[in-house]
């Protein structure tokens, strides 16, 4: 294959995936070696590397921002469309204005700000000050960020897990260690990334701040493109009659998972949550002890964490098939049992979140957008088969998240510093025909158990890794019975919580 003359990257996304990106391009040497573990490279592969983030800070869906929430619900124009399942309608893509071709970073074109723009705002973190991840600590670390083993320790209250403010100082502490914030770029959203006829990449930016009535637009050039966006900002609403007319008069009950901060909104009210997953029962936990009332509408038993259905049947909790309709008149909603409950004072997406790339929409292809899509055209998740200098990180889903997003990063470092060349494209396209033969047409083309990683993705993937880069999971994989211990810990603490016998403050501050 063609070597590659890679030395300016654009990375979309300074979350996890991002920040894993940058800490491994900017320890990729000109020969491609690594110095990973060690100082970044005195002679690097990449002499620029940008990170554009939409929010405020980095961090992905880990950057608190102050708790802020962001739009609770699509708005009625979008229900009133009746493709509100779709992410190009409840994202629609900004209108791009024209004359930026002249335009750079210190000479961006001023626009002023829309009231769309301050309305519809999906981009704020999910997260809330209570939370401890459903990870254990161990797989919530890049391999070259030290475990502390004070988190292995079986008698923490939330072993193997981590609180929210744990893990921050964790990826706070690494980040300024490591000084990657020098490539980050905040309130800076990607628009559209074209390819243009010299081979170049032109990067469209819009530019924003709350103390300012305009938005910076400007275009700049790369060599190649890391989309790092993940897939939790979008959020996905399943099409139910009735849902728009019962948003007309009855929105304040309606809001999506994400944008749950304060337990204390439950508290003596009747609420449903809509899904049966992680999300689901992270809220139920603590709707439980503070409301009136407590539902579940769900439409099919989880196969992935089966201790979820054994979880909402214990007490303390109405189980309801999968809504029929919404009855805006009266207030009511009904089952496709025939059942119907009234008065619902707050009403809870735990849904999902769609895949969405607006910004590479030519490149990267949404196979029926849902909840559960796959993303075609990525050989190992990560390398767009079309172009070898565009790449993803973060599309591999799997308990072993942070390897996963580690490895990806080295092995786009070793490609593109032409350490290692990828397959020919024929070779490519049949991995990748083979992986739907082996998982179908849907989410588990991306999704590894943790007892399958390593095997069937980091070892393969490795491959194409700098020359004297390690294995991320050489060492952890030794440790993967804190997997199995940490789906005890989160069962018997939903139990606990929603029973009162722990406190909230016993779960999240140490």
């Amino acid at each position: 294959m063609t070597k590659l003359d890679v030395q300016s990257v654009a990375v979309i996304g300074a979350g996890p995936g991002g920040l894993s990106a940058l800490y491994e391009l900017s320890h990729t040497n000109a020969d491609g070696t690594t110095t990973v573990g060690e100082a970044k490279s005195s002679n690097p592969q990449f002499k620029k590397i940008v990170a554009f983030e939409q929010k405020s800070m980095w961090g992905g869906i880990w950057a608190p921002e102050g708790f802020k929430t962001g739009s609770m619900f699509p708005p009625q124009e979008v229900l009133d469309t009746n493709r509100y399942n779709m992410p190009d309608v409840v994202s629609p893509s900004k209108e791009i204005p024209e004359g930026l071709e002249k335009t750079s970073r210190d000479s961006p074109l001023h626009i002023k700000k829309s009231k769309a723009e301050t309305e519809l705002d999906w981009n704020k973190s999910g997260i809330f000050p209570e939370l401890f991840t459903n990870v254990p600590s161990r797989y919530m670390r890049f391999s070259y960020i030290r475990h502390e083993e004070k988190y292995s320790d079986k008698n923490r209250v939330i072993y193997p897990f981590l609180t929210l403010n744990e893990f921050s100082h964790r990826l706070y502490s690494f980040v300024e260690r490591e000084k990657l914030d020098e490539y980050i770029r905040v309130n800076s959203s990607v628009e559209k990334v074209i390819k243009s006829d010299s081979g170049k990449w032109i990067v469209v930016v819009r530019e924003t701040s709350d103390d300012s009535s305009t938005v910076k637009w400007y275009q700049e050039e790369f060599d190649a493109i890391i989309s790092a966006v993940g897939h939790y900002s979008i959020p996905h609403i399943p099409c139910i009659p009735g849902l728009n007319e019962y948003n007309k008069l009855h929105g304040e009950t309606l809001i999506h998972a994400k944008s749950f901060r304060n337990r204390e909104v439950f508290r003596n009210k009747k609420v449903i949550v809509i899904g049966s997953n992680l999300s689901s029962t992270n809220l139920l936990q603590y709707i439980v002890p503070l409301a009136s009332s407590a539902y579940i509408s769900k439409r099919s038993e989880n196969k992935n964490f089966p201790w979820i259905d054994r979880a909402v049947e214990h007490g303390g909790i109405i189980c309801k098939p999968s809504i029929e309709k919404f009855i805006p008149e009266t207030k009511e909603v009904l089952f496709t049992d025939g059942s119907v409950e009234k008065d619902l004072d707050l009403i809870i997406f735990a849904t999902g979140y769609h895949f969405h790339f607006p910004f590479l929409e030519q490149n990267f292809k949404v196979i029926r957008p849902s909840n559960t899509s796959r993303v075609k055209g990525l050989y190992y998740n990560t390398f767009s088969i079309n172009d070898p200098t565009l790449a993803a990180i973060g599309v591999t889903t799997s308990p072993i998240t942070f390897h996963t997003l580690e490895a990806a990063a080295a092995a786009i470092a070793g490609v593109w510093s032409n350490a290692k060349a990828l397959p020919s494209k024929e070779d490519q396209i049949a991995w990748e025909k083979r992986r739907v033969e082996e998982t179908g047409e849907n989410v588990a083309f991306h999704y590894y158990k943790p007892k399958e990683i390593k095997e069937k993705f980091l070892d393969e993937i490795q491959e194409y890794f700098p020359l004297n880069r390690h294995n991320p999971f050489e060492e952890d994989s030794k440790y993967l019975h804190e997997i199995d211990d940490g789906l005890v810990t989160i069962e018997q603490l939903f139990y606990n919580l929603k029973d009162s016998q722990l406190s909230v403050e016993e779960t999240s501050t140490f």
